[in-house]
């Protein structure tokens, strides 16, 4: 599947003989994004925690929401631990790169591993930090097994339900309000961004705390007009692309990963793309 954005958007095929093969891609990046969800899906397809530590930053965390609504995590210390202790690893019967959505050092991708029972449908951040590719975020949704009910993309309630979040976050940015902000974003969000090759992270209680100061010194937030350009959505995770245009004409693009959790979306990944984090 090839999606056609204002950005470097591209599908992949996985170098795992059970993946889609996908339409030649034109992104210079994309052998290396490629050999870096390769290395994802050859950890869970040989329980290997060295071919995790290949795809994964080591401060990233997996999350998702259980049967109940709650919203789960696994950091990478705790998958690794799993797939250390799994005997007999259970391969995927299929495994598909969806969509990659760049700009700049960062990116994220849609993809898909289906079992003989159960298909999981991932979203994923990643970064170029000092050249390599890594993820630093994942979320995920299970579903059946192929071929019975999967959840629909994009349905219209989900949508409408992300842009409304997103105002929420525009309007937090807009009046550097502490509050509005929480009020999109789950409390474990961390946001990142690249500053000379280096990954940088940045809690969502930080940026509350710094929208706090800004109120209290009465510091005026930047001004720019935010347009989102990409909501994609499927079950209980997605993800959206948004740009902040500013007077002086720069543009700043954003990516955040998405989460459902008991029935409200929530923002719990940020991707920065300059390394000033200009009023997130």
């Amino acid at each position: 599947m090839l999606l056609l954005f204002p950005f470097s958007l591209f599908a992949l095929a996985a170098l795992a003989q059970t993946s889609d093969v996908a339409l030649a891609p034109t992104d210079p990046e994309q052998p290396a994004i490629q050999a870096c969800i390769s290395y994802y899906f050859q950890a869970g397809d040989h329980a290997s925690a060295a071919e995790l530590s290949a795809a994964f930053h080591p401060g990233a965390l997996m999350f998702w929401v259980d049967d109940t609504g709650l919203m789960q995590h696994l950091t990478q210390t705790q998958w690794k631990a799993q797939l250390r202790a799994t005997q007999v690893p259970t391969p995927a019967t299929k495994r598909t790169i969806v969509l990659v959505d760049r700009t700049g050092d960062v990116a994220v991708a849609r993809l898909t591993s289906e079992f003989s029972d159960r298909v999981y449908y991932d979203y994923m951040n990643l970064v170029k930090i000092a050249g390599r590719w890594q993820i630093v975020t994942k979320v995920f949704h299970r579903a059946g097994a192929p071929g019975g009910t999967q959840p629909v993309a994009n349905l219209a309630a989900d949508r409408q339900q992300i842009e409304q979040l997103l105002a929420t976050k525009f309007r937090a940015m807009d009046t550097s309000d502490p509050d509005l902000l929480a009020r999109a974003y789950h409390p474990r969000t961390q946001s990142y961004y690249t500053d000379e090759n280096q990954l940088v992270a940045v809690s969502i209680g930080e940026w509350e705390a710094r929208y706090a100061a800004d109120r209290r010194a009465q510091t005026p937030a930047p001004t720019a007009v935010r347009t989102i350009r990409q909501i994609d959505c499927l079950g209980t995770v997605g993800y959206s692309r948004f740009t902040h245009t500013f007077p002086n004409g720069q543009v700043v693009t954003d990516y955040t990963l998405l989460l459902k959790i008991e029935n409200q979306w929530r923002i719990v990944g940020l991707l920065i793309t300059n390394n000033q984090g200009i009023g997130k």
